[in-house]
């Protein structure tokens, strides 16, 4: 999420690199954007100083729990 692009930076993890990008609907994004983000406060509230692997590990499993498999993951 945009919210902790400075933390992403950090760690190198350039979140406009197509590599880490996933286009949503609009309709789709709306709906689940909120549980989403509340998936990544909570990571950072238990992992205040992540690794780059912590972090990626975790957008893979945020992205099938949220939005399941949807052909769009950057997985794919």
């Amino acid at each position: 999420p945009q919210k902790y692009r400075n933390r992403f930076e950090k760690l190198g993890i350039n979140i406009d690199n197509p590599e880490h990008v996933v286009w949503r609907k609009s309709e789709g994004h709306r709906a689940k954007n909120a549980e989403h983000g509340k998936e990544w406060d909570t990571f950072f509230k238990e992992n205040p100083s992540p690794t780059k692997e912590q972090v990626i590990e975790f957008r893979d499993k945020t992205e099938q729990k949220v939005w399941g498999n949807m052909g769009d993951s950057p997985l794919q």
